[in-house]
């Protein structure tokens, strides 16, 4: 026979098997309380660890979305100096028939090393900042070049004095330093001229095990010819003639 004092027990031993267990993990920034029960059962718990900004969400990077690939259609950006002398005709004529509107441009939404880099930006600019004490300024600006106004530069940001503009990267961990400047150097010399600064600063990250700063001057004889390749494309762009493959990348780079 099972007294009432038995019972009491049973309906407390039950009440303490069922009491939620709260498992504490960060993701991201956000810290999440999942609560299971003893048996694994899961209750619905979530909250923001105090004082912690959220990751950038993916749909705010602008990638694939309309309006901006519309905006890009008439400027010539740093990214694309990388493919003006990149000297792979295809994705010249790629570029040039995205530049004309008569092509869509690769949706860069679904595009994990595109997305990665764009979405570790702030961290990467953070971390910047942590180890050498610099502000890094005008995040996200636009500037236009004085004199040709289709020659416009978006920042990652600035550093210093003279201003040096700051250019964030997120790589293979099997990247070599110099393939990193030789790829990018096409759009910090762009940057240079456009924003007139004297230097850059290329911010990398290597996989998830390495992190180093480049300090890379405005080289004027670089500019003047990648300038003459720029205003090439765009008269193409213009004219609807397709640019001739260019030979300007045979220079060799600093």
């Amino acid at each position: 026979m099972i007294t009432r004092d038995i019972w009491e027990e049973i309906k407390r031993l039950w009440d303490v098997w069922k009491k939620p267990v709260i498992i504490a993990t960060y993701s991201g920034c956000r810290l999440k309380s999942y609560a299971t029960t003893a048996r694994g059962v899961p209750v619905n718990r979530s909250e923001s660890a105090p004082g912690c900004l959220d990751w950038p969400a993916l749909k705010t990077l602008n990638l694939g979305r309309a309006e901006h690939v519309l905006r890009r259609r008439h400027f010539i950006g740093g990214s694309d100096a990388n493919i003006i002398l990149s000297g792979n005709f295809q994705r010249i004529r790629d570029l040039w028939l995205e530049k004309r509107g008569e092509t869509d441009p690769a949706n860069l939404a679904d595009q994990l090393p595109v997305a990665l880099g764009c979405w570790t930006e702030a961290f990467n600019r953070q971390w910047f900042e942590q180890l050498t004490g610099q502000s890094v300024t005008n995040v996200g600006d636009v500037m236009t070049c004085r004199v040709h106004g289709w020659r416009r530069a978006s920042l990652d940001g600035m550093i210093g004095m003279p201003r040096s503009v700051w250019e964030a990267k997120h790589t293979s961990a099997f990247a070599k330093a110099d393939e990193m400047l030789e790829r990018y150097m096409p759009q910090l010399q762009h940057n240079m001229a456009v924003t007139g600064c004297p230097q850059a600063t290329l911010s990398v990250i290597f996989g998830n095990h390495k992190f180093e700063i480049f300090e890379i001057a405005a080289d004027w004889l670089y500019q003047i010819e990648l300038l003459a390749a720029e205003k090439h494309f765009w008269e193409c762009v213009q004219s609807g003639e397709e640019p001739a493959s260019p030979n300007w990348h045979t220079r060799d780079l600093p």
